[in-house]
């Protein structure tokens, strides 16, 4: 991000003013109208950290059909164990639970897909 700075910035310098301004050292504040809007921010992050770190992983989960030649020991290693044997449990059986939840899961991709989004580099 540091990088682009300048790649972005009309001089060298201008390049500089806005690293300062990215570590702080013009100063650092929040408008009152714009704590609401950081506050919302910092729990979408605690949310999705919890998403990311709670629950078991992919090889985790689909261990009984060993997805990795080396396949690891069972660990929490990396993980956050706060539900102790949610990982024993929650393993892939072809059932038809399973069945609906991919379903599920494919068919909100699917209707997603035909959303109208700007592409991310449309000024170049």
């Amino acid at each position: 991000m540091v990088a682009l700075t300048w790649f972005h910035a009309v001089s060298v310098s201008a390049g500089w003013d806005i690293v300062g301004g990215l570590i702080g050292l013009h100063g650092v504040s929040v408008a009152p109208e714009a704590a609401f809007d950081l506050m919302v921010f910092a729990a979408w992050i605690a949310l999705l950290l919890g998403i990311a770190l709670i629950p078991p992983n992919t090889l985790e989960i689909l261990r009984d059909w060993r997805p990795a030649i080396t396949m690891p020991a069972l660990s929490t290693t990396g993980r956050l164990d706060l539900w102790r044997g949610v990982t024993a449990r929650l393993r892939l059986s072809l059932s038809p639970m399973w069945a609906l939840a991919t379903a599920a899961l494919m068919t909100m991709g699917v209707l997603g897909v035909n959303r109208v989004s700007e592409f991310l580099y449309w000024k170049f």
